[in-house]
C-alpha cells in the first residue's frame, strides 16, 4: 500500500473503533472521502480501492472483522476491571 493509502486506512481504524455498530464505516464515497483526509477527490479515487479492501461491505457498511474482535476484547476487560473495582470498594 502507497503511504498516503496507509494513513487512510489508519484515520478509517480510528473512526471505526468508535463508530456504531463498532468496527464499521458507511457505505458513502462522499462521506469516506471527508473522513480520508485526502487533499482532493482525485487522491481519494486513486488510493480508495486498496483501503477499502482491508473492509467487508455487508448491510450497507464497511466492516472490519479484526478490529470488531479487539474492540470487543477491549469492552470486556473494561467493564471486568469496572467490576473488580466495584467489588473492591463495596459498590454495586
Amino acid at each position: 500500500m502507497h503511504n498516503t493509502a496507509v494513513g487512510i486506512y489508519t484515520k478509517f481504524l480510528c473512526h471505526a473503533w468508535n463508530s456504531e455498530p463498532i468496527g464499521t464505516l458507511p457505505n458513502d464515497n462522499y462521506v469516506l472521502y471527508k473522513l480520508s483526509g485526502a487533499d482532493t477527490q482525485a487522491e481519494w479515487d486513486t488510493h480508495k480501492k486498496a483501503v477499502l479492501d482491508k473492509f467487508k461491505l455487508k448491510d450497507g457498511r464497511y466492516y472490519h472483522a479484526r478490529l470488531i474482535a479487539e474492540r470487543e476484547k477491549q469492552l470486556e476487560n473494561q467493564e471486568r476491571a469496572k467490576n473488580a473495582a466495584d467489588s473492591r470498594w463495596g459498590k454495586k
